[in-house]
């Protein structure tokens, strides 16, 4: 074999082991996405949302089926419920541990917005100075730390919890 053929078969070969190496992408592991809570949407009966200068409101499902309970007794809107109850597996893209008395910054020692899923307990704080992220946290009730766990996730929850009484009954057709 001559000495260029050589060259290009050794060329050849390196082009297929690095063309395997970008292909298998070895060393890179797939992002394992985190949720906010472990709650399974379906197994959601109530949600309790406590806003500060606005109407608490209750809401829930019997036989399949949405109500407004408070401040009124009515039908829900579905499409609302159904952006609320979304909370539970809305993906969390950043945790991060906090005393308790480190709430403050996040919004969350004082929180214009919490929520009740059937008996979770949550809270929606302050904005992300950068991110179009929000904090949340979990309360957790049984725990015996000072530490809490607060995770980022999804603006746009915050908003639908603050909207209008008006946008959580059901529009008759």
């Amino acid at each position: 074999m001559s000495k260029p053929a050589q060259t290009n078969l050794i060329l050849f070969l390196i082009c297929i082991v690095l063309f395997a190496i970008a292909w298998f992408k070895p060393g890179l592991h797939k992002e394992t996405i985190k949720y906010f809570t472990s709650l399974e949407i379906d197994e959601i009966y109530s949600i309790e949302i406590q806003r500060e200068g606005l109407e608490n409101i209750k809401l829930i499902k019997k036989d399949k089926i949405w109500f407004l309970l408070e401040p009124e007794q009515t039908a829900a809107n579905i499409l609302r419920i159904n952006t609320i109850i979304a909370l539970a597996k809305k993906r969390s893209y950043a945790q991060f541990q906090v005393s308790d008395k480190e709430l403050e910054p996040y919004g969350l020692n004082a929180p214009k917005v919490s929520v009740k899923l059937n008996e979770t307990d949550f809270v929606i704080g302050g904005k992300h100075p950068v991110k179009a992220l929000r904090y949340a946290m979990k309360i957790d009730k049984n725990s015996q730390s000072a530490n809490q766990t607060i995770h980022l996730i999804e603006d746009k929850v915050y908003y639908q919890l603050r909207s209008r009484l008006d946008t959580f009954i059901k529009k008759s057709p």
